[in-house]
């Protein structure tokens, strides 16, 4: 028999022995995306028990809800979803795509998967076919419900499709067949209520009396179609002030067929528009000419040149007689289709055509300033572009980044309706003020789009600087997306159109862009070249912020051909330029350059220091593609130094933030695949058998 014995000697306070100790982290939260307004559902008992009906038991599925405007779909769904949260542990994902919002284009996929990958914890990098994998492999082997709300074609969803044992419910005013032959889906159609259902809803939400007993009750229910927006409205409006009986707000409307009110609900929206306090109803008429899909009162301020105050009392006022939604409790508004149509009719009748033109003006002027203010805030705004409107201030960075990702969608809206208007000025600045946070967050599919409007309307404006400038920009999207040919059109185009005029600021920011192209194509004597011709015409202008961009370009060159010593002695002057120039997000990538120099000089304990600041750095919000290059640096550095365990986790975590098809990843998965034994697994899955 063993003598097993435990002591404890010397001064002890309180002693713990255990066997285990195990804690962890808590498993972060399943993302609940519902929007929180449910409107209304009236005894769509045989739609609800189709949904429940087709939902498979723990496998995939894809359901299809078709059905008129106004018929209640997005309703139906939401609370059918909420009534059965149960089936889905993993959680709840929700995207509107627009596919029937006139004052936006539908949702390209990219700007869907983007939230989704947030909501899942994935930085949501690369193109749009990298993300799209990227959620697959995310929703692999969980249960989530994804409702895709107002698609507009097969197409549009199908990039948005999880497979797995996830079910997804797409809403449409179309029925998709390609989505039922091809993928599978089920189509549960949605129609309009029953008559006795109609009047049944009209009694529950009306004030007035008498209203259940009324014969002009079914009148109405019919006049409206039978579908519960239109029944919403009209049932309102018989408050006892408005309208006393069904009788009196019946006489009002005209007698319509079903897909007549469905095209022109004037009449039951006429009805509460008439209602309107004259500044109330203005801010609504206006309201429909407003781009993009939500409104702030900032914007509503600068679209109608009423104060604030006013303008947040019209909203209140539009919000209760059902004219407005509210996105975000005082501060994100939104029309929906059908109102947003009769709003803008309203404003082509009632408004003349000067005043409509101020008024949608003001607004993009509005965009365009604050648009260019948060670029200026960013700290990394390319040219000194001038605009004389006024916009909204910001405080720093982060305030600045979080305005722009909420308003992108409207400011590439802005640039679109601008452009249509001829207002091409306000198009191409909108362009260029926001590239620098494209660039940042990787917003590749409104990056493209906004600049190529923003080219257009250059080109339209005869302004060759212009061109220029949103050329550069569309030059760095399309090297980003590895389409080399065109990133190189542009930026040829680009250099001659500023060596033309002169202008050398112009010509180091493109020369500088231009060099890391060739230096990714493999023709290091023309990057070399560029990046010097860049640090001699910022040299001469004495810029120092683009003299360091330009020897960080350099230092980057001599390393990769082996010139150790060359290339520390140009990421210490980077450094140096870029501190001068008060730019820590540059400084941070200047020491990136030097501690990879040192790294291939051996002298790994400083170029550790380095990397630790680098990485601190590039913790920040919006920076995971730079968190991602400076883990893979780091942890390549600490396999060469000897730590590989350390190293190869850092390097597996740098990999899982790179797009699928980013070039860094593939020297990743080598340095990977370098360090790994023989034994141990592919972190990528793909390494194939013996």
């Amino acid at each position: 028999m063993k003598d097993i014995r435990n002591v404890v000697s010397g001064a002890a306070h309180v002693v713990v022995q255990a066997g285990n100790i195990e804690f962890g982290l808590p498993a972060p939260r399943p993302p609940m995306q519902l929007p929180g307004w449910q409107g209304a559902l009236f005894n769509q008992r045989q739609a609800q028990a189709a949904l429940s009906g087709a939902l498979p038991e723990g496998g995939a599925g894809l359901l299809c809800v078709s059905g008129q405007p106004g018929v209640g779909k997005s309703a139906l769904v939401v609370h059918w979803a909420r009534r059965n949260l149960a089936h889905f542990p993993d959680g709840v994902l929700y995207a509107d795509l627009r596919g029937h919002n006139p004052a936006t284009t539908p949702a390209e996929p990219g700007e869907v998967l983007d939230p989704f990958l947030h909501a899942l914890g994935v930085p949501g990098l690369g193109g749009v076919e990298d993300r799209a994998a990227q959620y697959r492999s995310a929703l692999s082997g969980k249960r989530v419900l994804v409702v895709l709300d107002d698609a507009t074609s097969a197409e549009q969803v199908r990039p948005l499709l999880p497979g797995g044992r996830s079910v997804v419910v797409v809403t449409s005013r179309s029925r998709l067949r390609g989505l039922v032959v091809r993928d599978g889906a089920v189509d549960v159609p949605l129609g309009p209520l029953s008559l006795a259902e109609a009047v049944a809803l009209i009694v529950e939400r009306s004030d007035g009396v008498g209203v259940a007993d009324d014969p002009a009750t079914e009148v109405l229910a019919r006049r409206c179609g039978c579908l519960p927006l239109l029944l919403l409205i009209a049932a309102q409006r018989i408050d006892g002030f408005t309208f006393s009986t069904a009788a009196e707000l019946a006489g009002e409307l005209a007698e319509k067929a079903v897909f007549a009110v469905l095209r022109d609900d004037g009449d039951v929206v006429g009805v509460s528009y008439r209602r309107l306090a004259p500044e109330q109803a203005r801010v609504f008429r206006l309201l429909g000419l407003l781009p993009g899909a939500t409104a702030t009162p900032e914007a509503v301020v600068a679209l109608t040149g009423l104060p604030l105050g006013a303008v947040r009392e019209a909203l209140g006022a539009l919000c209760l007689a059902n004219l407005l939604e509210v996105v975000v409790a005082g501060q994100r508004f939104q029309l929906v289709s059908p109102l947003r149509e009769y709003a803008a009719e309203r404003a082509d009748e009632e408004e003349d055509a000067q005043e409509r033109f101020e008024a949608v003006s003001r607004v993009l002027g509005w965009h365009l300033a604050s648009a260019l203010a948060a670029d200026r805030a960013l700290g990394a705004a390319r040219t000194g572009v001038i605009f004389s409107g006024s916009g909204r201030p910001f405080a720093d960075a982060g305030e600045a980044g979080r305005w722009l990702a909420s308003e992108r969608v409207n400011l590439v809206a802005c640039a679109r309706r601008a452009a249509e208007l001829g207002e091409h000025g306000v198009a191409w600045r909108l362009a260029v003020a926001l590239f620098e946070h494209c660039y940042r967050v990787k917003a590749w599919d409104d990056w493209i789009t906004v600049h190529e409007i923003g080219l257009a309307s250059a080109r339209a404006s005869g302004e060759a600087v212009a061109v220029a400038l949103v050329l550069g920009g569309l030059g760095v999207a399309f090297r980003e997306r590895r389409e080399h040919g065109r990133a190189e059109e542009c930026f040829r185009e680009a250099l001659e159109i500023h060596e033309g005029v002169r202008d050398e600021r112009g010509i180091g920011w493109v020369a500088i862009r231009y060099a890391q192209l060739c230096r990714e194509l493999g023709r290091g004597g023309e990057a070399v070249a560029l990046a010097s011709r860049a640090l001699d015409v910022a040299e001469h202008g004495g810029d120092r912020q683009r003299a360091g961009e330009a020897r960080n370009s350099l230092s980057g060159l001599h390393r990769e051909a082996g010139r150790t010593a060359e290339a520390l002695a140009r990421a210490q002057e980077a450094l140096v330029d870029f501190t001068a120039a008060g730019s820590a997000r540059s400084v941070a990538w200047a020491r990136l350059s030097a501690a990879n120099a040192l790294r291939d000089a051996g002298r790994f304990a400083e170029a550790m220091e380095l990397y630790a600041l680098v990485r601190e750095a590039r913790r920040a919000p919006g920076e995971e593609y730079g968190l991602a290059l400076v883990l893979a640096e780091l942890g390549y550095a600490r396999c060469l130094s000897g730590d590989v365990a350390v190293g190869l986790a850092e390097l597996r975590e740098g990999l899982a933030l790179l797009p699928e098809a980013d070039a860094v990843r593939e020297r990743v998965l080598g340095w990977i695949e370098r360090f790994t034994a023989p034994d141990e697994a592919d972190p990528t899955g793909d390494r194939p058998g013996p």
